[in-house]
C-alpha cells in the first residue's frame, strides 16, 4: 500500500505511545485522522484568502461607481432605453 511520509510519520508516533508491539503494514499506511483535519484546515484557510483576494479585486457594480442605489441605477436605465439612449 501506498501512504505519504506525514500520515506514516503520525501513525508510528501514535502506535508507539499505544503499544509496545512492532506496527503492521496497515497500521502505518491507513488514514490518520489528524493528518486529514491538518489538509482540510489548510485548504479552508487558503480557499478563504484566495476569495478574499478575488473580492478585493472584483470591480464593483456600476451602481456603487455611481453612488446610487440599485433602483435608481435600474430606473436610470429604463429610463435612457425609453428615450432611445441605450442603443447606440
Amino acid at each position: 500500500m501506498e501512504t505519504d511520509a506525514e500520515t506514516a510519520a503520525h501513525n508510528l508516533r501514535d502506535h508507539i505511545k499505544q503499544s509496545k508491539f512492532q506496527p503492521t503494514i496497515h497500521e502505518i499506511v491507513k488514514p490518520n485522522e489528524e493528518v486529514i483535519f491538518k489538509r482540510r484546515k489548510q485548504l479552508a484557510i487558503q480557499q478563504e484568502k484566495e476569495n478574499e483576494d478575488r473580492m478585493r479585486l472584483a470591480v464593483p457594480p456600476p451602481w456603487k461607481t455611481l453612488g446610487i442605489t440599485k433602483s435608481e441605477y435600474e430606473d436610470q436605465i429604463i429610463a435612457e432605453m425609453a428615450l432611445g439612449k441605450g442603443n447606440e
